[in-house]
């Protein structure tokens, strides 16, 4: 059961990218992070330009054109990959017992048909997840899931880069900014963090954030006054907030709405809030 639990980590990773705190990949991003598994994954969600990729148990296919090419095979074979359609990037990862550790080992292909490539390998107590391509670099995460180390892998030098320790969790790409949003397991103020793979510089956006959506290219977040809510009113727990917007690097913070009591949110929009109130009654709040 532990072994099932470590290898589908990075897979339960990938299924919660869009549920609760979620920023979406940008359209344009070259290079995507898809699951292969055909039991998982529709074939929308493993195509990448014109190439779908498949995983069945331990074989790796991209299909083309009607062609079907095996890329990689063998035991330990993760289900995701990092491609742009042609160049791919998977892994293998193997348990060790005593001491327990993981070892995930990156391979990389240059062009679809042609023979994987050893780029390196890591230890830990999970699996790695890729988490996106920028400029040249891999961006992947490793550790305990959602209090990840987010790492980097330069594929001209061939040098690896911690960027964040233990608590840089979910890990979300927007073209060249990667927002970090660890996970406390419920509804609870967070850090939330950008890194400008551009720059090489690591931004703390909010200490104390509850969620967050990328619209027209701004960061919107909804931040609370105090680090923990207040139980209280009908049993529920509430926050005093406020909502803010900031751009894409964390810079030019404005607050959209100065006070409001929610028990939760539902959807931040460019012009409104729609948010639970102590009464657990869907409200709307326009900025």
């Amino acid at each position: 059961m532990k072994k099932k639990l470590l290898f589908t980590a990075c897979m339960l990773l990938l299924f919660t990218a869009f549920v609760g705190n979620s920023i979406p990949v940008q359209a344009s991003t070259e290079y995507k992070v898809i699951g292969t598994n055909p039991n998982y994954q529709t074939v929308k969600e493993r195509t990448v330009g014109k190439t779908t990729f498949e995983s069945t148990g331990n074989y790796l296919y991209a299909i083309k054109n009607g062609k079907r090419t095996l890329l990689a095979s063998g035991l330990g074979l993760g289900n995701t990959i990092l491609t742009n359609g042609s160049t791919v990037y998977y892994d293998y990862s193997f348990i060790n017992n005593s001491p327990f550790y993981v070892t995930s080992t990156v391979y990389s292909i240059p062009s679809i048909g042609k023979k994987g490539k050893k780029l390196f390998s890591v230890k830990d107590v999970e699996p790695i997840c890729f988490h996106g391509y920028y400029s040249g670099k891999i961006y992947y995460g490793q550790g305990e899931l959602y209090r990840e180390k987010f790492c980097s892998y330069s594929i001209k030098s061939g040098k690896r880069r911690k960027i964040a320790g233990k608590d840089a969790g979910g890990i979300k790409q927007f073209g060249q900014y990667f927002y970090l949003i660890p996970s406390e397991g419920e509804y609870w103020p967070i850090t939330f963090r950008v890194y400008n793979a551009k720059t090489g510089k690591l931004k703390t956006i909010s200490k104390k954030m509850l969620n967050n959506d990328i619209i027209s290219n701004s960061v919107y977040y909804v931040e609370s006054k105090s680090s923990e809510g207040t139980s209280g009113i009908n049993g529920r727990r509430y926050f005093d907030i406020a909502v803010k917007k900031c751009r894409l690097n964390g810079s030019n913070k404005k607050t959209l709405v100065k006070d409001l009591r929610i028990t939760g949110v539902k959807k931040i929009r460019k012009n409104s809030i729609t948010y639970y109130d102590v009464n657990g009654k869907e409200k709307t709040k326009r900025f």
